[in-house]
């Protein structure tokens, strides 16, 4: 039988020999521990290069050829195509009663297109037999005019008119002057003489901001 003594003994022996094999496995569990390695992350996917896109070529506007059309000749008769060319010119274009287009020159003396139609009106060395005929040659005579100025000429008519009684028949023949340029027109337009209405017209012309624009044709010689 054993003592106390050994049963001491015996119980440290055992107390040891459990604590041996606590270190032991602590030290295997930190030796596997140890030995494991974290799973390697997977390297990253190399990002591609961006590659420069060259721009589309740009095909190049060509504007379409635009005929050049040479200016008409004073004087000739036109197409309505052909009036700006006349015009760029610096040329006047008269339209004729009859509406042919007539390229005219603005800075010469009135052609004779537009003096033939301002003697068509009836106006001329002789008065008109009445006041019904008188009104009928000064509307043609103010669309010539009309035209005229249209054309870049503003012309003053010097012609022969009269006196008409109540019954419309001329009393007296006088000279007047005839016009479409409203700025010139006034009472006081007669005078008994070709040179007296002129001498009026001409003092109205007088008066205005520009007057070489203005041209005075006499019908009544």
């Amino acid at each position: 039988m054993f003592g106390s003594q050994d049963r001491e003994n015996a119980m440290n022996t055992s107390r040891t020999a459990r604590f041996a094999a606590a270190l032991a496995l602590g030290a295997g569990l930190a030796l596997a521990l140890t030995g494991c390695s974290p799973t390697e992350a997977e390297a990253p996917t190399p990002r591609a290069e961006a590659t420069a896109l060259e721009p589309a070529p740009v095909e190049a506007t060509v504007a379409p050829e635009v005929p050049v059309v040479a200016a008409p000749a004073v004087g000739a008769v036109i197409t309505d195509a052909e009036v700006a060319a006349a015009e760029a010119a610096g040329l006047g274009v008269y339209t004729t009663a009859t509406g042919e287009l007539v390229v005219i020159d603005p800075a010469a003396p009135a052609p004779q297109v537009i003096l033939d139609e301002a003697a068509a009106s009836g106006y001329g060395a002789t008065a008109a037999p009445d006041d019904a005929t008188r009104e009928a040659r000064t509307a043609s005579l103010l669309g010539t005019g009309e035209r005229a100025a249209e054309a870049g000429k503003r012309l003053v008519f010097v012609v022969a008119g009269g006196q008409y009684g109540q019954d419309g028949t001329i009393e007296k023949v006088l000279y007047a002057v005839v016009t479409s340029a409203t700025e010139l027109r006034a009472p006081g337009g007669n005078a008994d003489t070709i040179e007296g209405a002129t001498a009026i017209a001409q003092a109205r012309i007088d008066a205005q901001p520009d007057p070489a624009i203005y041209e005075i044709v006499v019908l009544a010689s």
